[in-house]
């Protein structure tokens, strides 16, 4: 009696056991989307701020919308996207905020380029090497 009871036991613990795995199984990318951060992100552009509007294409500056940037004075950090692995992560890299005209910052970065796709919301905080989940605007 007391065999039959813990193989029963036993044979449901193992049946249960399965189906929790299958059921974390077949949902693991919709509780994964739910975990990580969902950002939005824009694209960097060259450019420095004048007082007649932006000059685009200089090769050494850039213009980044304010709300990308943390921090204020001479120095602020922005998040870049980078794709690896077919996942997508955020870096930080620490930028020199040269002016502002309220919409955008006029930077410069070493490590930004033109092109760069930079995170300007986010649903979650962010650290360095963050993985993602780019939402299409």
């Amino acid at each position: 009696m007391k065999k039959d009871k813990i193989k029963r036991v036993s044979l449901v613990l193992g049946i249960l056991f399965l189906l929790v795995v299958l059921f974390l199984t077949y949902f693991s990318s919709t509780i994964d989307a739910m975990l990580i951060p969902n950002v939005k992100t824009t694209e960097v552009m060259r450019g420095e701020l004048s007082e007649e509007g932006y000059y685009y294409n200089q090769q050494d500056r850039f213009l980044i919308p304010v709300k990308a940037v943390s921090g204020f004075g001479e120095t602020g950090t922005v998040f870049v996207i980078n794709w690896i692995d077919g996942d997508y992560y955020a870096n930080e890299i620490e930028v020199q905020i040269i002016g502002s005209d309220g919409m955008y910052y006029e930077v410069y970065a070493s490590g930004l380029h033109g092109g760069n796709r930079i995170i300007y919301s986010t649903s979650k905080s962010l650290t360095d090497v963050d993985r993602v989940y780019v939402v299409e605007d």
